[in-house]
């Protein structure tokens, strides 16, 4: 249990909630793109990750797929 209250309040810090939201929000542009699926949106962002804590970097681009995933069907409605 002190495990996942670990893991809760790592995911609720600042910069983890603010690069969700960065994340979110390039993958729902990388999705709604012509041509650009949610696996090559994170083969292109991926370099932003390096210099991140891995949590961070994990959480990020983990956003970036499901943004990615909803930003797709948008252009087909």
């Amino acid at each position: 249990m002190e495990e996942m209250l670990t893991g809760l309040l790592n995911v609720m810090s600042f910069s983890n909630l603010f690069f969700i939201a960065v994340g979110m929000t390039l993958g729902i542009f990388i999705g709604s793109m012509p041509g650009l699926s949610a696996t090559m949106g994170i083969a292109i962002l991926l370099p932003l990750t390096y210099g991140m804590d891995p949590a961070t970097g994990i959480a990020m681009l983990a956003a970036l797929y499901m943004g990615a995933s909803y930003g797709g069907p948008l252009l087909r409605y």
